[in-house]
């Protein structure tokens, strides 16, 4: 989302622009929630244009609220530099911005997508079989994350962790999933599978944007859709790639035991150069729109630039996921695009708004990478195009992990 200054100078809206608050002075997303709690009767969304910024961007639910958290907060420190205080300004979002999220069309085959490695087999089971399967799940028992119930088969996902301990299996997948395993291990791309996680999503409930760990992972992610459907968004930096000493542009692959780098792609410095002049264009929009930029202009042609960049440097793609359906995620789109599914009780398909059912249950079949196995697959099964957020940094990458949720 692109926010702006208001039209109006008098304008009072529920979004703010903070400077001297956020990565830069050492606050988290969460951390600057939980610094606007008090204000808000709701929610609190924080917005972070790039990783390392030193302004955030946040949505409360009421303008009112806004203005008392401006009247609070304004002058105060926020993070660990005690000698830079905050100052809150009114934002409002871009109409241009707004209307092209607004219309994001939503494909409805993989075809459509046209992501490489993404695969969406729709009825992959019958209704008789889902109902069969929801019966089996609900037999056993439930562990309560904040917002959703999950369970947990093989090996046990870390939150904490962002993956698997290798070393500490619960046991083999049960004897109920065997024939759809065979099924599913049947496809292309698909290794054998030894972990499985079920979600419960409620209405208004949804999954932050991330990639699934590659470091604790091989092969593909496949999740299957009971009960309900959602729309799941893939985004991509247009370019968010590593360079090396000379500013060419490269990716690496590597075992464990770093003794395999598999060089993944290779492009001129001319897109290193592209990608610093959109953000000196972001930060003379900053400029422009608020008088004052906290842009952290210290990238340099040999940094790997991770994380989520500002909406305009997004490519974005939204699949929708009936029930019964089965997604596989390999090559690029298991390793090169986040996949999130938005917070919101209701998604917009091409005109028409469908409400989410009242339980979707997914279950995610990953097969854990144990300690000596590559991470990622060699740059011949991924294509020549690929471009990696977070994948592949310059050295290494394997071995340092995705921020990563559990699908």
């Amino acid at each position: 989302m692109r926010f702006v200054r208001p039209r109006d100078p008098q304008q009072v809206t529920q979004h703010l622009f903070v400077s001297n608050c956020g990565p830069d002075l050492g606050l988290s997303a969460a951390a600057v929630k939980q610094l606007f709690a008090p204000y808000s009767s709701g929610d609190v969304i924080v917005h972070i244009p790039y990783e390392k910024a030193g302004h955030v961007y946040v949505t409360l639910p009421a303008a009112e609220e806004a203005a008392t958290a401006i009247k609070e907060l304004s002058g105060k420190s926020c993070g660990k530099d005690k000698n830079r205080t905050m100052k809150l300004k009114y934002a409002d979002v871009d109409q241009g911005a707004r209307q092209a999220q607004q219309h994001l069309p939503v494909m409805l085959t993989a075809e459509q997508a046209n992501i490489s490695g993404l695969q969406l087999h729709l009825n992959f089971i019958t209704e008789q079989q889902e109902q069969a399967l929801l019966q089996q799940i609900d037999s056993q028992s439930w562990s309560h994350l904040a917002k959703r119930r999950v369970q947990h088969y093989g090996y046990k996902f870390e939150y904490s962790q962002r993956g698997v301990d290798s070393q500490q299996k619960m046991g083999p997948l049960p004897e109920w999933l065997q024939p759809l395993l065979l099924r599913m291990e049947a496809l292309p791309d698909v290794l054998p599978l030894d972990q499985l996680t079920v979600n419960e999503y409620a209405p208004g409930v949804g999954l932050s944007s991330h990639i699934d760990t590659h470091s604790a992972f091989s092969g593909a992610i496949l999740s299957l859709s009971l009960g309900g459907g959602c729309a799941m968004e893939f985004r991509r930096p247009y370019s968010t790639i590593a360079s090396d000493a000379n500013g060419t542009s490269v990716g690496y692959c590597s075992s464990s035991s770093n003794s395999h780098q598999t060089k993944l792609r290779s492009a001129t410095s001319n897109e290193i150069k592209r990608q610093q002049q959109q953000q000196q264009r972001q930060q003379q929009h900053e400029m422009d729109c608020f008088g004052s930029s906290n842009y952290n202009s210290s990238y340099s042609s040999n940094e790997n630039v991770p994380g989520q960049p500002f909406a305009a440097a997004m490519q974005q793609v939204v699949l929708y996921l009936p029930p019964r359906s089965l997604l596989v995620l390999g090559g690029e789109a298991r390793y090169a695009w986040q996949h999130y599914i938005p917070h919101r009780k209701t998604d917009w398909m091409n005109g028409q708004q469908i409400p989410r059912a009242a339980r979707r249950v997914s279950l995610t079949f990953r097969q854990v990478r144990h300690p000596g196995a590559e991470a990622c697959k060699p740059a011949g099964t991924l294509g020549h195009s690929l471009t990696l957020s977070r994948v592949c940094c310059a050295l290494n990458c394997c071995s340092i992990g995705t921020g990563a949720s559990s699908t």
